[in-house]
């Protein structure tokens, strides 16, 4: 059965009818997926395509005490506000309610993107925002995405269960990424898993560079209906969730990386013997003089990009029963910070 048509034939599939926002002063916009699903790339496609004219800030929440990605986007001019010492649906939602309501205050944005950290429970997310909203009329909740990884959805599935369930029931919109690496009948077999989980979702399917950021908007914006469609979610989403439990590891150092000898240790990481279960990993590293790189690892692979000069590098990695003797051998540097959640 194939679901997923051409962008040209309607794939962006609307299972839901959309209607203007009314009296929307500060558009909230969530961003959900697990880890290394793809959330910041989706963002950033959004920041380049799409909210032409608006002032925008982004609050995330990084995983660890490492932020990573805040470079990336200040670099679009956009402001950022990290949470990056818990997860918004732990310890931290009092903590997140205020920074929402702070960056009201201090920016007077026209919209607020929320990425949680990927091992943060959506529906939790959603609970906060109603808080802060409640708190602060001029909130109003817009988009509710999570980003599920092709390629990993199976064994995500399986290992995480109803933890990693949750980003998928409790979405509006449910964007597939990195089909363009993987086969029709792959596409398909998640493009049904998904439905079973939430069928109620509007869905794309599609390589990204097939679309625009304003056709994500056209779809996932959501409707006058919103509150009650997330009342009705939490009220039937009520069973507890029990994840396995995580732990990160990170470093700042001044050390100077060869990108031939980063591509022996990130695959060195793939040995869960000697390493542990090594999840998701991400790095900003200095490379030479002024130059400098972006690697991001997902379940034994990675990738590099370029990146601007930073004050240090910064490396950080989550996973489960992780070797951080051996993770420290390996990266050579004191480590700032572990922390199990």
């Amino acid at each position: 059965m194939n679901r997923t048509l051409p962008l040209d034939e309607k794939d962006l599939i609307l299972r839901k009818g959309r209607v203007g926002l009314m009296n929307a002063q500060v558009k909230v916009d969530i961003i959900s997926g697990f880890l290394g699903a793809g959330k910041t790339t989706l963002i950033a496609k959004l920041l380049r395509e799409s909210f032409n004219g608006e002032k925008v800030v982004l609050i995330e929440n990084e995983y660890g005490e490492v932020g990573i990605d805040g470079p990336l986007f200040r670099e679009k001019s956009v402001e950022v506000w990290e949470i990056n010492s818990g997860c918004i649906c732990c310890s931290l939602m009092g903590n997140f309610i205020e920074a929402v309501l702070e960056v009201v205050k201090t920016y007077s944005p026209d919209r607020i993107i929320i990425e949680p950290t990927g091992l943060a429970k959506l529906s939790d997310v959603l609970k906060a925002c109603q808080k802060a909203m409640a708190r602060n009329n001029a909130l109003v909740l817009n988009m509710v995405a999570t980003v599920v990884d092709v390629l990993n959805h199976p064994t995500y599935l399986e290992d995480f269960g109803d933890f990693y369930q949750d980003q998928i029931i409790n979405a509006q919109t449910i964007i597939l990424s990195k089909t363009q690496d993987t086969d029709p009948d792959r596409i398909d077999t998640v493009t049904g898993s998904v439905y079973e989980l939430n069928p109620q979702a509007s869905l794309i399917s599609i390589d990204w560079d097939r679309f625009r950021g304003d056709d994500v908007l056209e779809i996932a914006e959501l409707n006058r209906g919103l509150f009650s469609w997330i009342s009705s979610i939490q009220n039937n989403n009520q069973k507890k969730l029990n994840p396995k439990l995580f732990e990160f590891w990170g470093v700042e150092t001044d050390k100077i990386y060869v990108q031939s000898q980063l591509n022996i240790y990130l695959g060195a990481l793939r040995n869960e013997e000697v390493f542990g279960k090594i999840i998701r990993g991400k790095g900003l590293l200095q490379t030479s003089l002024n130059q400098w790189i972006q690697f991001d690892y997902v379940q034994g692979n990675f990738s590099f990009r370029e990146a601007r000069p930073e004050r240090v590098s910064r490396i950080c990695f989550i996973g489960q029963k992780m070797n951080q003797h051996m993770l420290k051998e390996l990266f050579d540097s004191q480590p700032v910070y572990v922390r199990s959640y």
